[in-house]
């Protein structure tokens, strides 16, 4: 992290509450920014990464842990937010859709609840070996038309060759290039921490915007 005394620590982030229902969350009017991303691609970890706690937010092996609006504050100046998972197989239709949902309202009201410093960053957790997938872009979509800067966090580079990787950070620009305020990051797994340096930077560059 920073030495600068204006950073914003992220290894003070604590669990603020889970919400199945946002008409319940009490805190959108917060500056804050969301992690999103398909089950399994490392959303939670990545958090965890960031913080610095392992125990922060809840990761398991199998996919889908995250299914509620779960928020983290650090102090009473910024939440983090992490938000279900999507795209899992075993998860039933319904319940598929219902997340969807969700995900969609919890930007739509984060922004309109607070236009100038609600949502401000989306982080969309992709797994570098996948690349973006139908639901990763309807994000990016959505992100986009409500003006939110986008992080795309290529995780688990650390199974990939150098070529393998330069070819996945192409591709990925490349698919990103017709839409405005997107940043492209790489990262590994969370025990060697590449990348989290940069994305905490780009992380307070937006949330002290």
């Amino acid at each position: 992290m920073s030495e600068n005394p204006t950073a914003i620590n992220f290894r003070l982030a604590t669990f603020y509450a889970s919400y199945p229902e946002l008409s319940q969350c009490d805190i959108l009017h917060y500056p804050q920014i969301a992690f999103v991303g398909r089950s399994n691609a490392g959303k939670s970890s990545l958090l965890n990464a960031l913080c610095d706690n392992k125990k922060l937010a809840r990761t398991s092996n199998s996919p889908g842990r995250t299914q509620t609006v779960v928020m983290f504050t650090l102090k009473e100046d910024y939440a983090l937010v992490d938000l279900p998972g999507y795209g899992y197989a075993k998860t039933s239709k319904t319940m598929r859709q219902s997340w969807g949902i969700l995900l969609e309202n919890y930007v739509k009201q984060a922004v309109e609840f607070n236009p100038e410093k609600g949502l401000l960053g989306l982080v969309i957790v992709v797994d570098s070996r996948r690349l973006l997938q139908d639901m990763d872009k309807q994000m990016i979509e959505f992100a986009n038309f409500y003006g939110i800067n986008i992080c795309i966090f290529l995780t688990k580079i650390d199974k990939l060759n150098q070529q393998q990787k330069q070819q996945a950070l192409n591709q990925t620009q490349k698919e990103l290039q017709d839409y405005q305020n997107t940043t492209v990051l790489m990262g590994s797994s969370v025990q060697k921490k590449q990348g989290i340096d940069l994305l905490s930077q780009w992380m307070q560059q937006n949330l002290q915007s």
